[in-house]
């Protein structure tokens, strides 16, 4: 069960990225904003119960995890 404090968290670390955007690059220093949404992905895991779906999720943070990395060493943005 989702409990609500950590809905709440969620939304409380959320909400500076979403509403104070830059002109031109909507995204800048949402990294840095959102970086403390971990407790996110712990939800994620505790709600996940099919082996199938849990691989799908490893695979897609993973592949997402990559292009960040990548993004990294290729000095790119990342909004």
């Amino acid at each position: 069960q989702i409990s609500a404090p950590l809905i709440a968290l969620i939304w409380i670390l959320l909400l500076p990225s979403l509403t104070a955007p830059f002109e031109g690059r909507m995204l800048m220093s949402c990294l840095r904003f959102v970086a403390v949404l971990f407790p996110v992905f712990l939800m994620i895991a505790r709600q996940v119960t099919r082996p199938s779906t849990d691989q799908a999720l490893r695979l897609s943070f993973a592949s997402a995890y990559g292009i960040a990395v990548a993004m990294y060493v290729c000095n790119q943005y990342m909004y």
